[in-house]
C-alpha cells in the first residue's frame, strides 16, 4: 500500500509565509478616492529603486494631499520610460502619456498599459511583471466594461472605472540573460522563496519519493513507479445485447483474480462505488454478478440514450 511522502507530511504543517523582510513597500497605486474618479491628481518621482525578489524596480511617487496640507509617497511599478522628477497625473481626465494612471473606460482601444485593476479600487493586479502589458481590446459604454487582452493571450472583461497605468512594465528582457552558475542562482532564490535547488527524485530515500529507490535497481523503481499506475483497457461494445459482450467482460474481470483491489472508471459518466468496483452501466453490473465476481450492482440511468451507449476507455487503477 501507498505511503505518506515527505511532501505530504510537510502539507499539514503550519501556514505557508512569504519571504517580505527585505521587500521595499507594497507596489500598487494611491488609494480609489474622489479626485481621481473625477479630475486628477498630481505626484512627482523621487526615486526609482530596486525591490529585492522582483524583476521590475518600483519608483516612489509624492502626491500632495488634495483634503489636507501633507504629502502622500506611494510606490508604483516603474514603466519603461519613467524617470526621476517626472510628473505623473491620476485620475479621470489625466492625459495619455507614460506612466500616467487612467480608468480603463478612459483609455483608447489599443493602449498598452500594466498594473491593471481587476476590480476598481483593488491598487492593482494584472500586468505586473518585469516586460508584461495588458492590451484594451474593446470598450461596452451600456454596460459600463471594458475587454482586455492579458499577458497570458487570455480575455477578460473587466469595468470600465477600473485603473491602469499607461506603458509596458520596466526590466523587459531580464530572463533572457542566462544565470551561468549556481551562486547566482541562490542569491535570487534567497529573496524569493525557499524553492532551490531541487533535489531529483530518483535520488531521495523511497519514504520521501514515489521514485526514490536505486537508481540501478530497476526491478524496485519498477514496483515503486506502479503503486498508482493506470491501465487503459479498451471494451468496444456494438450493442448492449451482443453476444460477445460477456467474453469482452471477462477479459476485464481476469483482472480481479491477482487479488488487487481494482477500480473501473468509465470516462464520461458518473461514478458508483460497488464493492470495491466502480461502474456506471446496468449490463456491465449484470454481467459482473453472472460471473459471481461481485455480490450486487448499484447503478444509476440518466436517460435511456445512456444506457446504450458504447462503453469505451474504460480506465483501471490497481492499487498494492
Amino acid at each position: 500500500m501507498g505511503r505518506v511522502i515527505r511532501n505530504q507530511r510537510k502539507g499539514r504543517g503550519s501556514i505557508f509565509t512569504a519571504n517580505t523582510r527585505l521587500n521595499k513597500a507594497p507596489a500598487q497605486f494611491r488609494t480609489l478616492d474622489y479626485a481621481e474618479r473625477h479630475g486628477y491628481v498630481r505626484g512627482v518621482v523621487k526615486d526609482i529603486i530596486h525591490d529585492p525578489g522582483r524583476g521590475a524596480p518600483l519608483a516612489k511617487v509624492v502626491f500632495r494631499d488634495p483634503y489636507r496640507f501633507k504629502l502622500h509617497t506611494e510606490t508604483f511599478i516603474a514603466n519603461e520610460g519613467m524617470y526621476t522628477g517626472q510628473f505623473i497625473y491620476a485620475g479621470k481626465n489625466a492625459n495619455l502619456t507614460v506612466g500616467n494612471v487612467l480608468p480603463l473606460g478612459s483609455v483608447p482601444e489599443g493602449t498598452v498599459i500594466s498594473n491593471v485593476e481587476e476590480k476598481a479600487g483593488d491598487r492593482g493586479a494584472l500586468g505586473r511583471t518585469s516586460g508584461n502589458y495588458v492590451t484594451v481590446i474593446g470598450h461596452n459604454p451600456d454596460e459600463g466594461k471594458t475587454r482586455v487582452k492579458l499577458p497570458s493571450g487570455a480575455k477578460k472583461v473587466i469595468k470600465s472605472s477600473a485603473r491602469g497605468m499607461i506603458g509596458i512594465v520596466a526590466g523587459g528582457g531580464r530572463t533572457d540573460k542566462p544565470l551561468l552558475k549556481a551562486s547566482r542562482a541562490k542569491h535570487k532564490f534567497a529573496v524569493k522563496r525557499n524553492s532551490w535547488p531541487k533535489t531529483r527524485g530518483v535520488a531521495m530515500n523511497p519514504v520521501d519519493h514515489p521514485h526514490g529507490v536505486c537508481k540501478t535497481c530497476h526491478f524496485n523503481q519498477k514496483q515503486a513507479l506502479i503503486r498508482n499506475r493506470v491501465v487503459t483497457i479498451n471494451i468496444l461494445v456494438k450493442h448492449p445485447q451482443s453476444q460477445d459482450t460477456p467474453h469482452k467482460v471477462k477479459r476485464l474481470v481476469s483482472l480481479l483474480r491477482e487479488e488487487l483491489v481494482c477500480y473501473v472508471v468509465p470516462k464520461r459518466s458518473r461514478i458508483e462505488r460497488v464493492e470495491g468496483i466502480f461502474i456506471t452501466s446496468d449490463m456491465l453490473g449484470l454481467h459482473l454478478c453472472n460471473l459471481g465476481w461481485i455480490s450486487a450492482r448499484m447503478t444509476e440511468k440518466t436517460s435511456t440514450k445512456q444506457s446504450c451507449v458504447l462503453w469505451h476507455d474504460l480506465l483501471m487503477i490497481r492499487r498494492s
